[in-house]
């Protein structure tokens, strides 16, 4: 039995450093990935190809309308190794959920349920929880139930993910790719 094939789209900005260029470009080969849904796969050969594929505002955003699973699994593996930043949207299809990630460097990765537009959404019993909370702070005039809601509203929403910024290759082959 295969997976279940959904839409699922990636987004990666941030700063890359020259010496990936070849290894990332050698990755989104592999992927099998296109630059607009059902377009042709998106092989690009060298850095400026990379560049002359970036939406208007910088971010290199790769799509497949019927990927298995609705990962881009060995290019989220490099990015991450890499600390490359991304976001990656899939949409529900049969048994599987909508789905967003996005990963930075000095956060990590955070997970989300989401709409079909690949907007984060949260469940309301979890949300529920911290509505007693703050209910409670407001009658309790308690600081500590306040901070208690606060804590729970934190666990449900994650970190704050700062946006994607614009790709772009940078000089260097040392370190952290930002």
């Amino acid at each position: 039995m295969s997976a279940t094939r959904t839409s699922a789209s990636i987004r990666i900005g941030g700063h890359i450093r020259h010496d990936l260029v070849d290894p990332l470009i050698d990755v989104i080969c592999a992927s099998e990935v296109s630059l607009d849904w059902c377009g042709p796969p998106f092989v690009p050969e060298t850095a400026s190809d990379l560049a002359d594929a970036l939406g208007a505002d910088g971010i290199l955003c790769l799509v497949d309308a019927e990927r298995e699973g609705g990962a881009f699994t060995d290019l989220e593996v490099f990015l991450s190794e890499y600390r490359i930043a991304f976001d990656r949207a899939t949409g529900a299809a049969g048994d599987l959920d909508g789905e967003t990630i996005r990963y930075r460097p000095e956060i990590g990765c955070t997970s989300w349920l989401a709409d079909q537009a690949g907007e984060p959404v949260v469940v309301a019993a979890e949300v529920e929880r911290a509505r007693v909370l703050v209910r409670s702070a407001l009658e309790q005039r308690a600081p500590e139930f306040v901070r208690r809601a606060l804590s729970a509203l934190d666990q449900v929403l994650g970190p704050a993910v700062p946006g994607l910024e614009p790709f772009v290759i940078v000089a260097g082959t040392e370190g952290a790719a930002r």
